[in-house]
């Protein structure tokens, strides 16, 4: 392991990697034809549904809203919903964009994170190679690599990948140097920005640090068990650093996601079959479940040329070979894959792992490329040609798979460069390697541009890509609709909305959520006030003036969708949201004589009682149906005894109230810490699901949210903090004994 010391051609070499991902993207974009190059939109599956509203939300939000927030569904805690989607730093990119150039802000995002994803390979090989332009070209490779141009959509997940081979050189230097702050630093980055793949990195680390620590340190039991404490102890520093983040995000899942079983089910088995692993070689395409194994025929040919050539160690050659195997077999074994992802079947974008062998591959195709010569390329043609022969009948018997001639001419010229140029290590090996590297370098940037056009034309025949400036068009229509709306404390729901998330987006108290880190509870109250059992979300399917009412939804929006006669419209006009205003609908927090409601599965006559034992007016016909003369005069008893919001900021809320209980449509949760005039008070539920304070009179109110483990994580922080000074304390200690 060496360090480059010519920091200045590091920095050119840098500038123009840089330069050669930013073109990439865009071609990447152009070949597709999306936003800005083309007239789809850049926000797709994901993206569109979830991630773009969610970087909205988490920078237009107050600190207080980035712990417990109404515009997430019903209202929920939010500090781990943040650390799952938006905490990564380069979403303050965004708050140099208005809501409306959210697609702007997101290309921009987007095209920094490819570039970090490159810049971090080419740092990692940097600090091995000497030759800079292979480096960068390595670089660029694994930044297109096809798992992470596919899925280039999947913004969240992308600091991890590129955090990747930075983790792996701060785990090399613990190795060697023991020195520790790199690794720290960035697994502390890595933790906050995404813990979920943060997990898959841990566990490839653990692997890495094994076989790097017998295959090419050669160390032996003694220092091997040495090193590991060390990698323990920056592991211990960087999870008590982010515990704050950490435990709530645990928190979170526990009350929702590993809440239920449908989705935590295990998958054993096998994940694809042999053709499909030949066509993940051959084409290094994704088809439905084939994960790519290598991004293009160079790659395979080096590959091939690694584990053939004699001036590698035997023994680092077939711990390679033992490490690769078990990476590639983990993406067939339905068993591995569970473990690798978290001990769930993910239901969509399998193989979330791939972007572990996608470093070990490109890792070894450098290291092949720095230590090639003639003999090798001698023996590694034959054996690439006869693999790739043996694939491309296997492909071609499946039925499945259908002859493509476009693949097969740009694997044959492919392959007809490559052997050109391993022949002509004959005769100016610096200059087969140069070529080798302008080819990886070109391939990479091709290799993005045709899997993300193969991916759209598969996704957008199931999920039709919205067109550029959709996200735009939606922003101003509902602003231009919530711009009539008088402030207040209430819900705004959107009968049309674009996506389940655009609450967030837009910045309304709305009832719509769509995520992995929904709330079970909320989901379960949804389903009991007659909406459909959801996956992952709360979704405000349609209006009913009963539940409209009672979830304290004042203003309604609608493209299009009809609306309940009795609403009155506010404005309409031709291509724009409808507002209407619903006359019947219950402030969020008021006042009762008693919070006891007699719990009826169905739920109008739930509804009904809880109206009829506080006004003393029954809101159902016999036959079950609304009563509106009946409603209205319920809504104007409770409209009456409404509390007075002094503040409402998220997480912070300060009411006045007189009465004997404060009645509110907030979520039942016991991390509501409650003063009622200056003493403290313990929650209630009302009608199951909500929440009530008994007041005993005229009171004032003050409600703080702490999300659960939220204050341990505190402490557990301030532990790390203590545990890193000591540190720094020691190391400083040692240097001066040393000197």
């Amino acid at each position: 392991m060496t360090a480059y010391k010519n920091k200045k051609q590091l920095l050119k070499v840098s500038l123009l990697l840089t330069a050669a991902t930013v073109a990439g993207f865009c071609l990447m974009l152009r070949h597709s034809g999306m936003y800005p190059f083309g007239a789809d939109s850049i926000m797709r599956i994901d993206l569109d549904t979830q991630y773009a509203d969610f970087i909205q939300f988490f920078s237009d939000s107050s600190l207080t809203e980035k712990l417990y927030s109404f515009h997430k569904g019903f209202g929920g805690p939010t500090l781990g919903f943040i650390s799952y989607y938006a905490i990564s730093p380069f979403n303050l990119i965004a708050l140099l964009f208005s809501g409306e150039n959210l697609e702007m802000a997101i290309f921009v995002i987007l095209t920094a994170k490819f570039v970090f994803m490159a810049q971090g390979m080419y740092f990692y090989l940097c600090a091995h190679y000497e030759n800079l332009y292979l480096n960068a070209a390595s670089g660029l490779m694994y930044a297109f690599f096809p798992v992470f141009a596919r899925w280039y959509y999947h913004i969240i997940w992308l600091d991890c990948f590129a955090l990747l081979p930075l983790l792996i050189l701060g785990t090399e230097q613990v190795i060697h140097h023991n020195k520790k702050g790199r690794f720290t630093a960035f697994y502390l980055y890595s933790l906050l920005s995404n813990y979920y793949i943060s997990v898959m990195s841990s566990m490839f680390i653990l692997l890495y640090f094994v076989y790097y620590s017998l295959a090419e340190a050669e160390l032996d039991i003694k220092e091997m068990v040495k090193k590991a404490f060390s990698m323990a102890h920056c592991v211990l520093m960087a999870v008590l650093l982010s515990a704050p983040v950490l435990m709530p995000s645990f928190m979170q899942l526990t009350g929702g996601k590993l809440a239920d079983s449908t989705i935590t089910s295990n998958h054993g088995g096998v994940m694809f079959d042999a053709v499909y692993l030949a066509s993940s070689l051959f084409e290094g395409m994704y088809i439905y479940n084939v994960p790519q194994v290598f991004g293009c025929v160079c790659c395979v040919f080096l590959v091939i040329s690694f584990f053939l050539n004699g001036k590698i160690s035997v023994k680092h050659r077939i711990s390679a070979a033992v490490f690769l195997i078990f990476m590639v077999y983990s993406l067939y074994s339905g068993t591995l894959h569970y473990v690798w992802h978290g001990f769930s079947n993910p239901i969509a974008f399998s193989f979330r792992h791939n972007f572990l062998v996608a470093f070990l591959v490109i890792a070894l195709t450098r290291h092949a490329l720095e230590m090639l010569d003639f003999t090798t390329a001698l023996y590694s043609l034959p054996a690439t040609l006869v693999l790739y022969g043996l694939c491309f009948v296997l492909v071609q018997k499946d039925y499945r798979l259908p002859w493509d001639k476009t693949t097969l001419t740009a694997t044959l010229i492919s392959v007809v460069i490559c052997t050109l140029l391993f022949l002509s290590t004959a005769v100016k090996p610096g200059l087969a390697k140069y070529g080798l590297g302008a080819v990886i370098a070109i391939t990479a940037i091709i290799n993005g541009a045709v899997y993300c056009a193969i991916d759209k034309r598969v996704y957008d025949s199931v999920y039709p890509t919205n067109p550029a400036g959709d996200y735009k068009q939606n922003w101003l229509q509902v602003n231009t609709a919530l711009e009539q709306l008088e402030d207040g404390f209430y819900r705004v729901a959107d009968i049309d909305a674009r996506d389940y998330n655009q609450p967030m987006g837009t910045g309304y108290y709305g009832t719509n959520h769509y995520s992995s880190t929904f709330d079970k509870n909320q989901k379960e109250m949804f389903v009991h006030f007659g909406y459909a059992d959801t996956f992952y979300s709360t979704i405000y399917s349609h209006s009913n003036p009963l539940t409209d009412s009672l979830f304290g939804v004042k203003y309604l929006l609608s493209a299009g969708t009809a609306l309940p006669r009795q609403y009155i419209p506010v404005s309409s006009g031709e291509g724009q949201r409808s507002l209407y205003l619903n006359p019947y609908r219950l402030p969020l927090a008021f006042t009762g004589d008693t919070n006891a409601v007699k719990y009826i599965n169905y739920w109008p006559q739930h509804i009904a009682e809880m109206l009829y034992n506080l006004t003393g007016h029954y809101v159902l016909n016999d036959d079950c149906t609304t009563d509106f003369t009946a409603l209205k005069a319920a809504s104007d008893v409770i409209n009456s005894n409404a509390a007075e919001v002094i503040q409402e900021k998220g997480a912070v809320i300060k009411l006045k109230a007189d009465g004997e209980y404060l009645l509110a449509t907030i979520m039942y949760d016991e991390n509501w810490h409650i003063w009622v005039n200056g003493e403290k008070v313990k929650p209630e539920r009302f009608m199951e699901y909500f929440l009530s304070v008994p007041l005993g009179g005229r009171a004032e109110i003050t409600m703080i949210y702490t999300p659960r483990g939220f204050a341990p994580g505190l402490m557990l922080m301030c532990a790390g903090v203590t545990l890193v000074a000591v540190d720094i304390y020691n190391k400083k200690k040692r240097k001066k004994i040393y000197e």
